[in-house]
């Protein structure tokens, strides 16, 4: 979920849940809960709307009770061998807003698939993945968006639906999505792959934000340490396995005698801004265990979910106007791996423009990095980067440092491409035969003062 960067208002995030008599889903939203209870007869619904104070319970037994048909309007984009299967309840109900908007809701759909193209880059996996997309909020006096997945009501530590859903080939439950998301289109927002303008909240980083809740980068734990009263059974995220104090390296979170899990701290560990990740791949990549979002009052919604606000990360607790959080630092895709998603790595595949180059991208072909050394930073060892070169514009003054192996491909483009500007360009082929030559020990530096150079 995301803060509001000037305000205390946040968005939520989505979590089921189940009970060993059956199964349990759970899903927070700021102040909007639903949890969904399986007994051995009957499943029921039980929501909470925010503002309201009251509950809604609904038996699956009932006559009234109506599973939600599949959308005939539904989408399945593609990306990086994960198909993403899309329903916007703004289209299947006809709300001419948000993601139905007349003129927006193209561009706004677009954005939604950026997204996923980008974090499906990172988890190298194959399978399907379903996404409910709410009907948009328009009052822009609430979250900016909240996303999350759901989870078992059985005493555990799990990553949640989305999770499962990839890892056991197998639907957890048919009718119930793996992610749901809600956005707030009454804010002002950047709708396009360019950079926002300062009064502008950038709708790509807010949707990777929010995808990686449902991916399960979030907590189950209250200002006490106890998972939402919906739950009967001890229900932990795999996250909050890996929470410890920094001071004395204290488990927050661990099976107890039983083996279920327990709130092995106090209330004063989670609002001491000393709680950590102290996931082994997390640490490893970050040089300590990284610090997680623990201040002091209790942030409901925000707290223990998120890596502290210092840091350079998407899946911080804020964003301002005018800002893009993109693309992951490396440490939380190491943070990915601690929590399951075991192929999680810097994208074998990373796409530059140099036209871009005023633009963040993602480093995908839809919305390709603008310069060089983005590119090379953001490939996994082995991988390649491709250059899109088919515009006059395709030319980078930069420096750039190769420090992995990789490949580098120019496409559809001939000898448009040039790299390093001073007193001249040197094509992509001169560039890389002049670093080839360098590796080998056979050039002095590398760079001949006639061509320019770096």
């Amino acid at each position: 979920m995301y803060l509001l960067h000037s305000f205390l208002t946040r968005t939520g995030n989505t979590r089921p849940v189940r009970s060993r008599k059956g199964p349990v889903f759970a899903i927070i939203i700021s102040v909007l809960l639903f949890s969904f209870c399986l007994s051995a007869s009957a499943e029921i619904l039980v929501g909470y709307g925010p503002h309201r104070g009251v509950f809604k319970t609904v038996d699956t037994d009932s006559p009234d009770f109506k599973r939600r048909p599949v959308s005939p309007n539904r989408v399945s984009p593609e990306f990086s061998g994960i198909t993403w299967t899309i329903t916007y309840l703004d289209i299947d109900n006809i709300t001419g807003v948000g993601f139905d908007h007349s003129t927006k809701g193209a561009d706004r759909r677009a954005r939604l698939e950026d997204a996923l193209e980008y974090v499906s880059s990172i988890l190298n996996e194959t399978g399907t993945l379903d996404v409910l997309v709410e009907e948009s909020q328009t009052d822009g006096n609430g979250f900016l968006a909240a996303a999350g997945t759901y989870y078992w009501d059985t005493p555990s530590f799990q990553t949640g639906f989305a999770f499962e859903h990839i890892d056991t080939e197998s639907d957890p439950h048919g009718d119930f999505e793996d992610i749901n998301l809600t956005v707030d289109f009454g804010r002002t927002w950047n709708e396009r792959t360019g950079a926002p303008s300062g009064s502008q909240f950038d709708l790509i980083s807010v949707l990777v934000h929010e995808i990686t809740h449902g991916l399960g980068i979030s907590s189950l734990s209250d200002s006490s340490g106890n998972p939402p009263p919906t739950f009967e059974e001890k229900v932990y995220t795999t996250w909050d396995e890996e929470l410890e104090r920094d001071s004395g390296s204290q488990d927050l979170f661990a099976n107890g005698i039983g083996g279920d899990p327990e709130f092995k701290g106090s209330s004063s560990d989670l609002i001491s801004n000393d709680v950590v990740f102290k996931g082994a791949d997390a640490t490893t990549d970050f040089g300590s265990s990284p610090p997680a979002f623990a201040p002091d009052p209790f942030d409901s919604g925000s707290s223990l979910s998120h890596f502290d606000d210092d840091l350079t990360a998407v899946m911080t607790p804020s964003i301002p106007p005018g800002v893009t959080k993109r693309v992951y630092s490396s440490f939380e895709i190491a943070a990915l791996r601690d929590v399951g998603w075991s192929n999680a790595s810097l994208s074998s595949e990373v796409w530059v423009d140099f036209s871009k180059s005023a633009e963040t991208g993602t480093g995908t072909s839809s919305v390709p990095f603008g310069r060089l050394s983005e590119a090379i930073a953001n490939v996994a060892e082995g991988g390649t980067i491709k250059i899109k070169g088919n515009t006059e514009e395709s030319t980078t003054n930069e420096m750039p440092t190769i420090n992995k192996a990789m490949t580098i491909e120019a496409v559809d483009v001939g000898e448009t491409i040039r790299i390093g500007v001073l007193s001249g360009k040197w094509s992509l082929t001169e560039w890389l035969r002049t670093l080839l030559k360098t590796f080998e020990g056979t050039g002095d530096e590398g760079y001949p003062e006639s061509e320019g150079g770096f």
